[in-house]
């Protein structure tokens, strides 16, 4: 009625006033009903793992404190494992809710505040901000009398609210602790110590706290129990109860304790852990009434770290002081979580899941490193040699690269068996060791236009003797130029004469020989290159063996009329270069195509 009153006249200051109110309460119960409070049964902190942890994310994200964007903690993506992000995200509501420390612990504070906001996980949460346009609620089935005129829009103001709190001491029987003669708290010696209303009070409202035992021998005294909330939770709220103290005899026992007939004159001060620790000090005290405890710390065991006690400190480290009842406290630990990061180097890629997540002694899966065309797998950048790996019983956080090259590898050749090293001259790269491969095999006499293969020193015909053979280990095969032309296996083939052009400017010509000589048999070879030249010496055409032990002689793949381009190692330090009949038998290199 009064809203449509407004509406014929002109709006006075009082009518105004009155209607902008009427208006925002009807807002506030529409609001009201956009959800259920949300309601948690235990602390929760980074490491904790259960179905509450996904309903706190799920919480964040639908009230503008997203866990993340995208992926794993996502809305729609929320898991149940509590981590940095999620630390992260709720440290960003307790700031914005004034709630204090703001340090990622989900305790009893955090809770209450989040119950008190009414919006479900999944449902459109209420902005933290205010709208830029004027207030409006959705159309409802009987919608009341709006004014024509649009209304002032008035910024959504959440006041943060601090708990009313403090300790109570020698309680026998049952007491009611009341705040403002509404807010009740029901205790009993069971419960007695530390104690918080339900009710949290905003900055500048005023407490006022009184205790009424319920039995009649019982008196309580209370000091610091009234004042104004300044922004801070109140804990300085001090009783103490018994039936030694009375209304006449009032002996302040906060400066004098007066201990109540009934109760013991030392209490129990009880540390334990949730198993994934010990505690180091004395873990039972027995502590005369009004006295301190000592020192203890809470030391994690192997693979977990230490999160907070039960009451809500986050220091591993702690000392009781002023102990007025048995009290028993518990420290919290984590697992902890560790991350696993596989890089692929220039000139190949990954396959598997690139970063993950593991935790302490537990394994990864499987990554594959896989080189380009041309390029094959090196190493790990932490010494694994294989391509495949799957980090197992993981300890720590783990950062790997994959490299690869095009040469240095191990190369077999699979007509028969023979592996080869490789290794990278400047651009090329090149077998560093003579070919082996002899399909067959003739005595030193025997030659002629046809592939002719022969093994230094050995004048049968028997492929497996010549293979026993120490020259065959030693120097590989002795090829004329037709059998040359055959030596490589599939993508390598017998060097050039310019691609050994190409090798000796590389190292410089004059000190060539030097460099490509093997270190073992050599007098003066360095062998710098790799190259590891050996001085296998020559089949002769006249058909006999010479030259082992002083020079080494290689066929090019390039002809030069009826002969063959050649390099020579011998006792000079260059590579020499020539041309020689293709009815020598003599040294073949093979390099990648």
């Amino acid at each position: 009625m009064f809203l449509k009153i407004c509406m014929k006249i002109d709006l006075s200051q009082h009518c105004k006033i009155s209607l902008f109110s009427t208006f925002f309460v009807f807002v506030f119960l529409l609001l009201a009903h956009r959800g259920e409070a949300a309601v948690f049964s235990h602390n929760l902190s980074q490491g904790s793992r259960d179905t509450e942890v996904k309903a706190l994310q799920q919480y964040l994200n639908t009230h503008g404190y997203p866990v993340a964007r995208t992926g794993a903690g996502s809305q729609g993506k929320e898991t149940m494992v509590f981590g940095p992000a999620t630390k992260q995200a709720l440290i960003h509501f307790q700031k914005d809710n004034h709630i204090t420390p703001a340090n990622g612990y989900f305790g009893p504070a955090t809770r209450k505040v989040m119950a008190t906001v009414r919006s479900a996980a999944g449902t459109t949460p209420i902005p933290k901000t205010p709208p830029a346009t004027p207030l409006s609620t959705p159309k409802p089935a009987n919608p009341p009398v709006i004014p024509e005129a649009p209304l002032p829009s008035t910024p959504e103001i959440t006041l943060a609210t601090y708990t009313i709190g403090g300790t109570i001491m020698g309680l026998t029987g049952q007491v009611t602790l009341t705040n403002n003669a509404t807010d009740q708290l029901s205790l009993t010696p069971a419960s007695a110590s530390l104690f918080t209303f339900p009710t949290a009070l905003p900055t500048g409202a005023r407490y006022n706290v009184t205790a009424t035992p319920r039995g009649i021998n019982e008196h309580c005294f209370l000091i610091n129990n009234s004042g104004m909330v300044a922004s801070t939770n109140i804990t300085t709220i001090q009783i103490a109860c018994g039936t030694t103290l009375t209304d006449t005899t009032p002996a302040n026992p906060f400066t004098n304790p007066i201990i109540p007939s009934s109760a013991p004159t030392t209490h129990e001060l009880s540390y334990t852990t949730d198993g994934h620790g010990t505690i180091t000090g004395s873990s039972t005290q027995s502590i005369t009434f009004s006295a301190n405890g000592t020192e203890i710390t809470a030391t994690p065991n192997t693979g977990y770290h230490f999160t907070t006690w039960n009451d809500g400190l986050t220091n591993p480290r702690r000392t009781d002081t002023n102990i007025r009842s048995a009290q028993t406290y518990t420290a919290n630990f984590a697992i902890n979580i560790y991350t696993l990061t596989y890089t692929a180097g220039a000139n190949g890629t990954l396959s598997g899941t690139t970063t993950q997540t593991v935790t302490h002694g537990s394994a990864g899966t499987e990554v594959l490193a896989i080189p380009d065309a041309n390029y094959h797998f090196v190493s790990w950048s932490d010494g694994v040699l294989t391509a495949s790996r799957t980090d197992s019983s993981v300890t720590s956080s783990l950062a790997v690269t994959a490299s690869f090259a095009d040469c240095g590898e191990i190369v077999t050749d699979a007509r028969d068996g023979n592996t080869y090293p490789t290794v990278k001259i400047g651009s090329q790269c090149w077998m560093a060791k003579n070919a082996a491969y002899l399909p067959s095999v003739v005595p030193a006499a025997t030659g002629g236009a046809s592939p002719y293969y022969y093994v230094y020193g050995y004048q049968g015909s028997s492929t497996v003797v010549a293979k026993a053979q120490v020259n065959y280990t030693k120097y590989g095969v002795h090829y004329n130029y037709p059998a040359a032309l055959t030596a490589c296996p599939a993508g390598w083939h017998l060097a050039t004469d310019a691609e050994y052009t190409v090798l000796t400017t590389y190292l410089d010509p004059s000190v060539a020989g030097t460099k490509v000589k093997s270190t073992s048999t050599w007098v003066g070879g360095t062998n710098t290159s790799g190259f590891s030249g050996e001085p296998a010496g020559s089949r002769e055409p006249a058909g006999w063996f010479g030259f082992s032990g002083t020079d080494g002689f290689f066929w090019t793949a390039t002809p030069s009329g009826g002969n063959a381009w050649i390099r020579n190692l011998y006792s000079g330090s260059d590579f020499w270069r020539g041309a020689a009949n293709q009815l020598y038998g003599f040294s073949a290199r093979c390099l990648k195509d």
